[in-house]
């Protein structure tokens, strides 16, 4: 367990991208080994002090890049067009949900963390599928709808997630979906999260997959400089672009030993900065 919570506290401060797609910090032995064999040789430019670490946040790495995979790579241009239009409707929603919690419990006026201010509502309306099945609620009956939002805002607030358990199992389930979702539109664009929102609203399939490539090429790459024993005077020393040429290989988004060279991997990870990745 102590092991667990050194990894845990290692990739927090280190290396987050880890698991991007794997919250649960979850490895299989395969995943370890295909790690070891990643880092090779040049692990002995990285300081011993975390090399094991290391190994395991780049098994974990492997786990959550596939799972990125299963989601991405079998899809066909048309699906993935209708999943980018599904993910630009959601983020949409997201700010306009979180504009609905505060107007109810802070009435108009203030500014929003997503753009835009809080309103005084005066009618909800719940629409239908048909075009007679709507119906306005306004005026005294209003205060019903207002104090269940305002609950539910209070007890989003204060994080109780005992509370919003014990009240419903599902509502606690979805709120937490939500506030997962919520944090992707973090308005610090150069992170993780501000371009996983772009990658989700790629107009492409293969803009998506080249943009996912480069993202765990720079991500990898500021992960081994961090943890670098050696002082070097490149941009991008020679070992990087090894162990990041056999992690793209291990995961299946390049032949390295094929057709891939090492200056094509330096041009991924230089291609996967942030600052760069909305021009890919």
């Amino acid at each position: 367990m102590q092991q667990l919570s050194n990894l845990r506290d290692f990739i927090r401060s280190q290396f987050q991208f880890a698991i991007h797609l794997n919250p649960e910090f979850k490895f299989s032995e395969e995943d370890l080994l295909a790690a070891k064999s990643i880092l090779g040789e040049d692990i002995e430019f990285l300081r011993p002090d975390s090399r094991e670490l290391l190994a395991q946040s780049f098994a974990c790495l492997i786990a959550s890049v596939k799972a990125y995979k299963s989601l991405l790579w079998d899809w066909d241009e048309r699906s993935f067009l209708g999943k980018g239009q599904s993910w630009r409707d959601y983020h949409s929603m997201i700010a306009d949900i979180c504009r609905v919690l505060h107007s109810f419990s802070y009435g108009e006026g203030q500014e929003l963390e997503f753009g835009g201010q809080t309103f005084e509502i005066t009618e909800v309306i719940f629409k239908g599928e048909r075009k007679n099945d709507s119906i306005k609620i306004s005026g005294p009956i209003l205060s019903l709808i207002r104090a269940m939002f305002d609950s539910f805002n209070s007890v989003c607030l204060s994080n109780n997630s005992s509370l919003m358990k014990s009240y419903s199992e599902d509502l606690y389930e979805e709120y937490e979906l939500f506030k997962m979702q919520k944090s992707f539109l973090a308005p610090e664009k150069e992170t993780f999260s501000g371009y996983l929102v772009e990658m989700r609203e790629a107009k492409r399939l293969d803009q998506a997959k080249n943009n996912y490539r480069n993202t765990v090429a720079f991500q990898v790459h500021m992960a081994i400089k961090a943890q670098s024993e050696l002082q070097s005077d490149a941009a991008i020393p020679a070992y990087h672009k090894r162990i990041i040429g056999r992690l793209l290989e291990e995961v299946g988004m390049i032949e390295y030993f094929g057709h891939h060279s090492d200056s094509q991997v330096a041009n991924f990870i230089v291609r996967g900065n942030p600052k760069q990745l909305g021009a890919n």
